[in-house]
C-alpha cells in the first residue's frame, strides 16, 4: 500500500499597512540617537548592505519613532501589541489564500507558529472564531524556534497527512518583529533592527485534493551546527526578546551547509544538479551569498528570497511561505514536477530543509 502524499494547495500571505523604505528607518535612527559621525556611518552602511528597500510593521514608525525609541518598552508593552495585531494579520493571510467557507469548515488540524508573540487563549482560538473552523479541530503550537519553525510545522503537518488521509491541515504563521526592535548600538542589535520585519503565511496541506496547481511535501531532513549554539541565540528579558545575532553567522551557516549538504542530498536520494529551484531563508544577503558560494550555484537560482527580502525584508518564519508562493506563482504551468530545495536556520545552529515538488495536473 502506498503512503499517500502531503500536498500545499493554497498559500496565502499578509504584511501589516504600514510600511516604511530603509532610507527613510535609518534617517529616523539617526535623527534619535546621539551618535559620532563614525557611528552614523557604521549604522547606514549596515542598512545599504540589507538589500531591502521596505519593510511592513505593525508599529507606524514614521509616527511614533520618538516614543518607541526612546521610552521604556516593556515586556508587558510588547505583548499586548501582540495580543491587539498577532491574530487580525493571521487572519488576513487566511482570507488572501483563497480557502473557501466550506474547506475552512472541514479543517481537522490548526497548526500556529511564532517566536515573536505568545498569550492564552491565543491566536489559534481567534482564528477559529473568526474563519468558521470546528471548534473540535486538534490545535498544535509551534512557538519560539526561530526562523525556521515553519519548516518544523511543514513537517508535523505533512506527518500527520501521512497517518490521516482525509486530515485538512491549516498551518498559520504571525512573526511580530518589529516588536523587539531594541534602542541599543551594539552591532548584533543594530543588524536585526535593520532586517527583521513583520508579516504573517498561512499554508492549507491536505492528500487528498482536485487542486491542479500545487507542492507536494517529498521530505524532510535537518541538523544542527556543532559548536555554533553561542552565535544565534532568542531569549526574554524584561524589556522585550532579546536577538543574539554573531557577525559569524554566514560563515558559520556556509560552513554548516558544505559539511551537511552531501547528506542531505543522500538522504533525499536527488543530485544537487537535480534542484530546479532554492528557497532559502534570506536571513540576510551574505548568509544567501555564502551559501550560493558554497553550493555553486548563480544568485539568479536564488532570485525567489531576493526578491522577498528586497520587498519585506526578513520576517522570521513566515517567509520561506512567502518564497513558495513566489515560485508557486513565477514557475510555468507547463514545467512539470518543478524540484525546490527549502532551507531555513534557526537557534542552535539549526538548519532544517525541505523537498518540495510544483505541479500542474
Amino acid at each position: 500500500m502506498n503512503t499517500p502524499k502531503s500536498y500545499i494547495t493554497h498559500i496565502g500571505t499578509a504584511v501589516p499597512p504600514y510600511s516604511i523604505t530603509q532610507n527613510e528607518f535609518v534617517d529616523h535612527l539617526i535623527s534619535h540617537k546621539d551618535l559620532s559621525i563614525t557611528a552614523q556611518n557604521k549604522l547606514r552602511k549596515i542598512y545599504d548592505g540589507s538589500q531591502i528597500d521596505k519593510r511592513h510593521f505593525v508599529i507606524d514608525f514614521k509616527q511614533n519613532f520618538s516614543k518607541y525609541f526612546s521610552s521604556y518598552f516593556s515586556i508587558t508593552d510588547r505583548m499586548q501589541w501582540f495580543e491587539q495585531h498577532a491574530s487580525a494579520l493571521g487572519i488576513q493571510a487566511i482570507k488572501n489564500s483563497g480557502i473557501k467557507e466550506h474547506t475552512l469548515a472541514s479543517v481537522t488540524h490548526l497548526i500556529t507558529v511564532s517566536c515573536t508573540g505568545m498569550y492564552t487563549p491565543g491566536i489559534d482560538v481567534e482564528i477559529i472564531k473568526a474563519c468558521g473552523i470546528p471548534s473540535t479541530v486538534a490545535r498544535t503550537c509551534i512557538y519560539f524556534m526561530g526562523c525556521a519553525a515553519m519548516i518544523n510545522a511543514l513537517k508535523t503537518a505533512d506527518a500527520i497527512c501521512r497517518a490521516h488521509p482525509d486530515a485538512k491541515i491549516l498551518i498559520v504563521s504571525v512573526e511580530l518583529c518589529s516588536l523587539h526592535f531594541q534602542n541599543e548600538n551594539n552591532e548584533d542589535q543594530m543588524i536585526a533592527n535593520a532586517l527583521f520585519a513583520d508579516g504573517a503565511a498561512c499554508v492549507l496541506i491536505q492528500s487528498r485534493t482536485d487542486q491542479k496547481r500545487k507542492i507536494s511535501l517529498e521530505n524532510f531532513y535537518s541538523d544542527l551546527i556543532k559548536d555554533t549554539t553561542q552565535h544565534m541565540a532568542w531569549t526574554i528579558r524584561n524589556d522585550g526578546f532579546m536577538i543574539t545575532l554573531s557577525a559569524f553567522i554566514p560563515n558559520l551557516i556556509a560552513l554548516g551547509i558544505k559539511k551537511l549538504i552531501e547528506p542531505m542530498l543522500t538522504y533525499y536520494n536527488v543530485a544537487l544538479s537535480d534542484i530546479d529551484h532554492f528557497a532559502i531563508h534570506p536571513g540576510g544577503p551574505k548568509i544567501l551569498q555564502r551559501i550560493e558560494d558554497i553550493l555553486n550555484i548563480p544568485a539568479a537560482h536564488n532570485a525567489a528570497a531576493y526578491d522577498i527580502l528586497k520587498n519585506y525584508g526578513n520576517m522570521s518564519s513566515a517567509t520561506i511561505v512567502f518564497i513558495l508562493q513566489y515560485l508557486l506563482q513565477t514557475i510555468p504551468d507547463d514545467k512539470q514536477d518543478q524540484t525546490i530545495l527549502g532551507m531555513a536556520f534557526g537557534p542552535g545552529l539549526t538548519v532544517e530543509s525541505a523537498l518540495f515538488k510544483v505541479s500542474h495536473d
